[in-house]
């Protein structure tokens, strides 16, 4: 029982932090789609999501490994000091090449808002870095009040460069750099890092254990670029940087629900680190994946069962069309969530490999069904691909996780639940206003019941 208590309450505090942020920042699409057309919203997209491509190449995922090596040294305060002196050094060392690099290629290439992008990447690094320090201390409310931070600060500079001084994706750019810097700033001071961080902690026998535990992670990452991104890039090369502005605004609807389990997931992949080797893991790890999967499931139907009904208060005119990708994204979203679960079944193990090989297939997958189809289905080919990936990877996931963890899945209640999701998905394209308001009266009573069941779990379980 104290497994469970320990979860739930390191959930609630990192849901509070990340998803109030994502909540502000979805509002905040109203704005997007007013000031920008989808060609300067699907070039800013597919900006960030380069980004976020390069970032975990350059820390070669050093953040990761920091944050799994503090959780097995938290009882050695040497030892702390040493883990995180170092991940530091190496993130200097590391962001050193990146800009080395950066003016090579820029003189040889002009690349639009190369600067920004390089600055953006520096202040990802930094952020990610501390962020998992600070978890890897057991300061989750300090990184949930990060998150917060950086929400605040990324809304308020986006409202002032795009709405005051129209600089655009300019303006986007900058407000990105800085809210990563209120965020930087926020983690060094709260967590006293000025007190750790000491060039004499330096340990070059820890940077290379946390590179053997991350470099593996690096083609894991990659292949997790190519499903999520690689159709974004796909589209914008076939269909053109509209298109992706298009797709980039359903993709904000289901990259929620992602976040909110993201929240989740950060908790349990400690939780799981904890107790991977208890005697019981078997039925707690069941128990967990079951929970975990039915309220994902409840998320996504609600999502689904509301939209109709605000989409277009949300969304400007020029971007309707974003409204038939939604399903099929949050399809492929729930895969995705099984798959994240399964995945920190790796990581309390430490068989970084095994994350990698149980990728590869799914991406190339990803990719072979997006060039076959783009020209034939359009955007649609992007969330078909993107969803079978996910599936692929999955069923995977399940079989391979059994070496480790016998996992009990309760059958019966989620196939009641695949029912329900699937009618859903039929009101929702037949878009009838008044079947829209019809569904949402009849699961309201659902929803609130599996509420109180939560609450009532989490009381029983305190």
């Amino acid at each position: 029982m104290e497994k469970h208590k320990e979860l739930a309450k390191n959930t609630i505090v990192l849901f509070v932090g990340r998803f109030s942020t994502q909540f502000l920042s979805f509002l905040l699409l109203p704005i997007y789609t007013k000031v920008l057309s989808s060609t300067e919203y699907g070039t800013y997209d597919l900006i960030i999501t380069y980004i976020a491509l390069i970032a975990p190449i350059v820390s070669l995922q050093i953040e990761m490994a920091t944050f799994r090596e503090l959780i097995d040294a938290r009882n050695n305060e040497s030892k702390i000091n040493a883990i995180i002196s170092s991940s530091i050094f190496s993130i200097v060392i590391q962001s050193i090449i990146c800009i080395t690099i950066y003016f090579i290629v820029c003189f040889f290439i002009n690349i639009p808002y190369s600067s920004l992008v390089l600055l953006n990447i520096l202040t990802v690094l930094l952020s990610n870095i501390l962020m998992q320090v600070a978890r890897g201390l057991g300061k989750n409310i300090k990184y949930s009040a990060s998150s917060i931070i950086s929400g605040i600060s990324m809304i308020f500079f986006s409202i002032f460069f795009l709405t005051i001084l129209r600089n655009g994706i300019y303006g986007l750019l900058n407000a990105s750099i800085l809210a990563n810097a209120t965020a930087i700033i926020y983690l060094f001071l709260s967590c006293h890092l000025y007190k750790r961080i000491k060039y004499a902690n330096i340990n070059i026998s820890i940077i290379f254990n946390l590179l053997k535990y991350s470099m593996p992670l690096i083609p894991n990452g990659l292949i997790w670029w190519i499903i999520n991104v690689s159709d974004r890039t796909i589209i914008s090369l076939f269909l053109g940087a509209g298109a992706n502005g298009i797709y980039a605004i359903s993709n904000k609807f289901s990259s929620i629900l992602i976040q909110v389990f993201n929240v989740f997931n950060l908790s349990w992949t400690e939780s799981a680190s904890l107790h991977i080797d208890d005697e019981d893991k078997d039925e707690f790890f069941s128990n967990i994946f079951n929970k975990t999967l039915k309220y994902s499931l409840l998320i996504c139907l609600s999502l689904i069962s509301v939209l109709p009904l605000i989409f277009n208060l949300l969304i400007s005119e020029k971007y309707k069309d974003s409204f038939m990708y939604i399903p099929i994204l949050i399809i492929g979203t729930i895969f995705n969530i099984i798959v994240s679960f399964l995945g920190s079944i790796y990581v309390a193990k430490k068989l970084t490999k095994e994350i990698a090989k149980t990728s590869f297939s799914a991406g190339i997958l990803n990719i072979i069904i997006n060039l076959l189809l783009i020209n034939i289905i359009g955007i649609y080919a992007a969330a078909v691909s993107t969803a079978l990936a996910f599936l692929i990877m999955t069923i995977f996931r399940i079989i391979d996780v059994q070496k480790y963890v016998k996992l009990k899945i309760d059958i019966i209640y989620i196939y009641k639940e695949i029912i329900l999701f699937q009618l859903s998905i039929l009101i929702y394209y037949i878009n009838i206003l008044p079947l829209s308001i019809i569904q949402l009266i009849l699961i309201t009573p659902y929803l609130i019941m599996q509420i109180i069941r939560i609450k009532t779990l989490l009381k029983t379980k305190a």
